[in-house]
């Protein structure tokens, strides 16, 4: 473009000097032609100067959001891990003590064997549960042992009741004083155990991101991103902005 230019300027001046009768015509007509292809190649350079600063911005915003959201995704696995720990650690506990209520209370009811086996295996999966959590180990591993202690649980509720339904009867055998806090206690229990599930749950779904509709997002993370009018529209669980190019 440049030699293009200074050809046309070079052709105006040997026209001009040589021919002074066009001065006014053809002269005139190539200063003109000259003017206008300065005029196109100025906006040729400033389109070329605009798309790279677009490019530029695009690729700046992208790599912004990511390392807004794998920041946001890490301190919020820290810190489920840290609750989960903590629900684990209580859950832990009430298997324990569980398994103690149940010698005091039941250890003279037909089934007391299968109650006592039972409450055993799951203070032991409490146990290894909270070992699990407390160095932050595999996710899916916890959700696996979420689900056996969660079936073990309810199916103790079931040995439970079945106890104190045949303590009625003869040969059901006979319970030993108030069961009011074992009671309390397998509800609380099982409060734990489904509040340690979701937040496992909740967990697993930030390690993943995934595509829906054309937009990026992060899961349960709250971060979001995708391309309108012209710029980039960021946008979390209450709160979104738009940044124009």
């Amino acid at each position: 473009m440049r030699a293009w230019r200074m050809y046309c300027k070079s052709l105006f001046l040997r026209v001009y000097v040589r021919f002074p009768v066009w001065q006014s015509g053809l002269a005139r007509h190539l200063h003109l032609w000259h003017h206008s292809l300065t005029r196109i190649h100025t906006q040729f350079t400033e389109i070329h100067i605009g798309v790279e600063m677009m490019t530029f911005s695009r690729t700046l915003m992208m790599t912004l959001v990511s390392y807004l959201a794998i920041t946001a995704a890490q301190t919020v696995e820290a810190g489920s891990y840290r609750h989960i720990d903590e629900l684990a650690l209580g859950l832990q506990e009430q298997a324990r003590e569980l398994y103690s209520e149940f010698k005091t209370h039941y250890r003279h009811v037909a089934d007391y064997r299968h109650l006592r086996s039972d409450s055993a295996a799951l203070s032991q999966l409490a146990s290894h549960i909270h070992s699990v959590a407390h160095r932050r180990g595999g996710i899916h591993h916890l959700e696996s042992d979420m689900a056996k202690a969660d079936r073990l649980f309810h199916h103790l509720e079931e040995l439970v009741a079945v106890a104190e339904h045949d303590t009625r009867h003869p040969g059901g055998g006979h319970i030993h004083g108030d069961l009011r806090h074992v009671h309390s206690l397998m509800r609380s229990m099982e409060s734990t155990l489904h509040h340690l599930q979701s937040d496992v749950e909740r967990l697993a779904h930030t390690r993943h991101s995934y595509h829906r509709h054309g937009r990026r997002y992060y899961s349960r993370v709250g971060i979001g991103y995708h391309w309108r009018g012209g710029g980039v529209h960021v946008n979390g669980n209450r709160v979104g902005f738009h940044i124009g190019f």
